[in-house]
């Protein structure tokens, strides 16, 4: 599991009231996103807009972190 996998891992399941109220606001069922969120499923991804809508309602930007850094950007509030 590399640092992009934990991030958007924990961000589904650190979200206020955890990743079934998540998925509620964000419209997709809990199945599917917890599919999406978990490392070890190749078949169900993240889009990108699903990602920052992820971001957008929980206030938690570590895939964002992530990726600036990976691509040797940092992130600031």
């Amino acid at each position: 599991m590399d640092q992009l996998d934990i991030a958007i891992h924990s961000t589904a399941h650190d979200a206020n009231g955890g990743l079934p109220k998540l998925a509620n606001k964000m419209g997709v069922g809990e199945t599917v996103l917890r599919s999406k969120c978990n490392p070890n499923t190749e078949t169900h991804k993240l889009s990108l807009r699903e990602a920052l809508g992820m971001m957008l309602l929980t206030d938690d930007v570590r895939m964002l972190e992530v990726m600036a850094e990976q691509l040797g950007y940092s992130v600031e509030p």
